[in-house]
């Protein structure tokens, strides 16, 4: 059976979040007055974010395919509703779900594509929503080498460049730029993804979480994706 839903939130809480919400802003606008924050509300209700968006927040990051759509199906209706960003792990057998139906069009970008038959797959979903609207995605770059982090090797040059090429031949997409996960407490990474970013180009560079934003923003971020010094820790499911 499904989870109760969470309780509503009381006056004091929905402050508390917009007040965490600026808290973050702030900082981050004072270190480089262009840079984005992306709020990451994965595992975090609809109310939530509704909050958020009311206070002004347009956009919000998600990383599971059936949380992601659940929401945007919630929030289709809305008179304003928020946008969202994909950043989780994307297995291609999950595009055509993202992708499908009139919720999808609250989809503004993926950054997690990491190999040229995801993007194909992305642009033949995307491609179905017609009217000219495109697809904005952003690559995936492994920065740390670990076992346990998808995307491009930084220092795979051919590869990154092929990728990136690849986007661009397909009209349904859009390429935006590059984002890391890195190592947690290495720098190092965010250098490396300064430097793949210098190479390939885009407006976005996104690197940095709610541990290490302000150095990511330092090493030149123009976006941070931040949740749990926003929302709270997470809630997963026993």
């Amino acid at each position: 059976s499904d989870p109760p839903p969470p309780a509503p939130l009381t006056e004091a809480e929905r402050a508390a979040l917009v007040e965490r919400y600026s808290t973050v802003l702030s900082t981050a606008r004072s270190l480089n007055p262009e840079v984005q924050v992306l709020p990451v509300s994965k595992t975090k209700s609809v109310e939530m974010i509704q909050v958020l968006r009311d206070a002004g927040v347009e956009t919000f990051g998600e990383n599971y395919v059936q949380e992601l759509c659940s929401k945007m199906e919630h929030f289709s209706s809305s008179p304003s509703p928020p946008t969202f960003v994909f950043i989780g792990s994307l297995q291609s057998n999950k595009i055509n779900k993202l992708l499908s139906g009139a919720a999808s069009s609250l989809l503004l970008r993926v950054d997690t594509v990491s190999s040229p038959k995801v993007a194909t797959k992305l642009a033949a979903a995307a491609s179905a929503w017609g009217t000219g609207r495109r697809l904005q995605v952003c690559v995936q770059v492994d920065t740390s080498l670990e076992a346990s982090k998808s995307g491009v090797p930084y220092n795979d040059r051919e590869a990154l460049e092929g990728l990136v090429a690849h986007i661009r031949s397909l009209p349904s997409l859009e390429y935006k730029g590059v984002m890391t996960i890195g190592a947690p407490g290495d720098d190092v990474c965010f250098d490396r993804l300064t430097a793949v970013h210098e190479i390939l180009g885009g407006d976005v560079r996104s690197m940095g979480m709610s541990g290490d934003f302000e150095k990511a923003i330092a090493k030149g971020a123009t976006e941070v994706r931040c949740g749990s010094n926003i929302f709270g820790a997470r809630a997963y499911p026993p």
